[in-house]
């Protein structure tokens, strides 16, 4: 497919493709928000007087609205295109974010609105920008997954240490809404970048009756089994990392450790991800 670049719109739109994809990710949801609320923490703990559990919750409440959505965000990129569903996410998830600035300490207003973050940022993870890449890539669909998520690999670099110096200059209000125009901006920059190739899709192969038996025998349950254990141990290691995120730095912090040195071990992660990425 990507062999016939001239005809489809020309390499540019390809290699832009790509771009933007990365763009996006570098300021969704996953790099801005959660990549960062670990940084966070430590401020909103003194300036509300919270407990950390406290805190943590706005972690865990985007979580949940992200895997509540997910589904619908699904259908409504199949009904209405990646692009057009993805800007009007990332508008609202600006926009949300930006609202974190204004919180008054109460604790079912932190909640709710981070619950609207992760539904809102459903569309500007993972989940909204890879599933334009498969419309243009076929023979080398995975190198270009691969490149767009270095994107996000950078962005969970940059951006915790990036959050810091914010909170040390602007605090930790200020700090949200600055972040939330860099991903809005970012994320109008991604759209100008994207395009997408309506009418797509994929022709599925034609199945014999053989290929039936087979799904039925001993090896297409081995298969099934493997798949299994490979999505439990990715479910494990996520699991773990994601748990740790948002408490690293604040622990870190309590062990002696200035606030920018905390920081730096959360970018710390996002290299360990973009290393796995290119390796």
């Amino acid at each position: 497919m990507e062999q016939k670049a001239t005809a489809a719109g020309g390499r540019g739109t390809y290699i832009a493709t790509v771009l933007g994809a990365a763009l996006g990710m570098a300021v969704g949801f996953a790099a801005i928000f959660i990549s960062t609320n670990g940084v966070f923490i430590p401020a909103v703990l003194r300036d509300f007087h919270w407990g950390r559990a406290q805190a943590a919750q706005s972690y865990a409440a985007s979580m949940l609205g992200l895997a509540l959505v997910s589904p619908l965000v699904g259908i409504l990129m199949d009904r209405f295109g990646v692009r057009r569903v993805v800007l009007i996410s990332a508008i609202v998830f600006a926009s949300a974010l930006a609202c974190m600035g204004l919180q008054d300490g109460h604790q079912g207003w932190w909640i709710a609105l981070s619950l609207v973050i992760g539904m809102s940022g459903a569309a500007t993870s993972v989940l909204g920008y890879l599933a334009i890449l498969p419309q243009w890539f076929d023979r080398r669909l995975g190198l270009a997954i691969g490149l767009a998520m270095v994107g996000l690999g950078v962005g969970t670099i940059v951006l915790p240490a990036l959050s810091q110096h914010l909170i040390a200059g602007f605090g930790w209000r200020g700090a949200y809404q600055i972040l939330a125009g860099i991903s809005l901006v970012g994320a109008v920059i991604a759209y100008t970048l994207l395009r997408e190739r309506r009418g797509h899709a994929k022709a599925s192969p034609m199945r014999g009756s053989g290929e039936f038996a087979t799904d039925a025998s001993i090896s297409g349950r081995l298969k099934l089994f493997r798949i299994v254990v490979i999505f439990l141990a990715a479910f494990l290691a996520s699991s773990a990392a994601l748990s740790l995120g948002p408490h690293l730095p604040a622990l870190l912090i309590d062990r002696g450790i200035s606030a920018h040195d905390a920081a730096r071990s959360a970018s710390l992660v996002g290299l360990d991800s973009l290393t796995e990425l290119i390796l």
